[in-house]
């Protein structure tokens, strides 16, 4: 016969002594099932059953806490959950729920004391899809507008001597996690410093949430500022010394080179490699020497204009090379004697390579002078006659030479004529011819 939990009668015991018969018994509950049992959030699956001890509770990320109220089949029994004492029928307390599996334990123990059932709800909390950041900071220059979570875009200018950069991104969700250009970085820490080239560098902070499927990406596109720097840090010449030591800041120089030097090279080496660099407008490579540039005899100006990458700041170098004129010479062959009365000659001197006449000088009147080239003999004595040739554009003046001239006296001569005569008593006169015919002569009459 089944006895309902609570009546009372008799009793018959079977012992190792014998059968006997005992009165006063309360006959107690075994049944430790729970009616019903509800959540304050998700949904059971399965659909609660008395019989069945597990379910799986799918919560959103958002829901923090649950509270669970369950109801024992029979009232006597007593229930606990997560070993916290709950009245059948009423809420539990507030159980935190972490991410991922939350195991609640409900133990119903039967009016008995002794059948105890435990009934399992885990609760599923999602993972969070928060990918938000919270806060963006950067190693140099500003945001283009003040940092906003749901702003994924940015840009930031910086100098060109800025040549890395590095970004410190914060999650808002802890669980979440965050790179920078596909290298992860914790979170509020600086990333490892990323170069820079000139002009656009998209930087990509990628923020996956905790469930890892929820991505978000926030651009910072830093342009760097193209170099302002149009400097040499060196320039040398093939032939010739600059009138001083080159440094970058002085900008003008002169040197001068031989005749015999009708062109060089310069070898100019740039301050920033990413400038340029042109002689005489003509492209040249930093560190190289030049082409050979033509020296005109005289003042030739060379340029070097650098260019910095920013193809707006210019600096212009010059160089002004003097190509000395070349020298020229005279030959003049040594001059012999002449005397008085010889006629006039030709001095043959040749100059130099400027093709100019030789002019001639004497430096004594009184005894020759020089009409172009010629001589002409005044009296006797010495005299020098100097040989002269002028410089032009290209060559200088030869340096005079000298000759001396000696003019010896001539001997003089008396010729008489007419001195054959027949004589009649009478005077009779004869001629007398001088040579040189400047002399003068007496001329005597002679009687017989």
């Amino acid at each position: 016969a089944i006895v309902a939990a609570g009546a009372t009668g008799i009793v018959s015991v079977t012992t190792p002594s014998g059968t006997g018969t005992k009165t006063g018994f309360t006959f107690r509950s075994s049944v430790a099932d729970l009616s019903a049992v509800s959540a304050s959030s998700g949904t059971f699956d399965p659909v609660f059953s008395p019989s069945a001890i597990n379910y799986i509770i799918p919560i959103a990320n958002n829901i923090t806490a649950v509270t669970v109220t369950p109801t024992t089949a029979n009232a006597q029994a007593t229930v606990k959950v997560n070993n916290v004492t709950v009245v059948s029928g009423e809420a539990s307390g507030a159980i935190s729920l972490a991410n991922g599996n939350n195991n609640v334990l409900i133990t119903v123990t039967a009016e008995d004391g002794i059948t105890v059932k435990t009934y399992t709800l885990n609760f599923q909390k999602a993972l969070s899809s928060i990918n938000d950041l919270s806060a963006l900071a950067i190693s140099s220059g500003s945001l283009s507008t003040t940092f906003d979570a749901a702003v994924t875009a940015y840009t930031v200018g910086v100098n060109n001597n800025i040549n890395n950069f590095r970004i410190t991104p914060t999650v808002l969700d802890p669980n979440s996690t965050v790179k920078v250009n596909g290298t992860a970085v914790t979170s509020g820490n600086q990333s490892a410093a990323i170069p820079l080239a000139v002009g656009s560098n998209p930087i990509v902070v990628s923020v996956t949430a905790q469930n890892g499927t929820s991505i978000k990406n926030y651009t910072v596109t830093v342009t760097r500022a193209a170099s302002g720097t149009a400097s040499l840090a060196n320039l040398t010449i093939s032939n010739g010394t600059l009138n001083q030591p080159f440094e970058h800041a002085t900008t003008n120089y002169t040197t001068s080179v031989s005749n015999a030097t009708a062109a060089l090279t310069l070898t100019p080496t740039v301050s920033d490699a990413n400038s340029t660099v042109t002689i005489n407008n003509v492209a040249a490579t930093s560190g190289v020497a030049s082409s050979p540039i033509a020296l005109a005899i005289g003042s030739n100006t060379i340029t070097v204009k650098v260019t910095a990458e920013d193809n707006t700041t210019i600096e212009n170098y010059t160089i002004t090379v003097t190509r000395l004129k070349a020298d020229q010479t005279i030959s003049f062959a040594a001059l012999g004697a002449k005397t008085y009365g010889d006629a006039d000659f030709s001095l043959t001197a040749t100059g130099g390579a400027s093709t100019n006449s030789l002019t001639y000088i004497s430096s004594n009147l009184a005894v020759a002078t020089v009409t172009g080239e010629t001589v002409t003999i005044v009296g006797a004595g010495s005299t020098t006659i100097t040989a002269e040739q002028a410089g032009n554009a290209s060559f200088n003046a030869a340096t005079n030479v000298t000759q001396n001239l000696t003019v010896n006296k001539a001997t003089a001569s008396i010729a008489l004529g007419n001195v054959a005569q027949l004589f009649d008593g009478n005077a009779r006169s004869v001629t007398a011819t001088t040579t040189p015919s400047s002399y003068s002569c007496n001329t005597y009459q002679c009687k017989l």
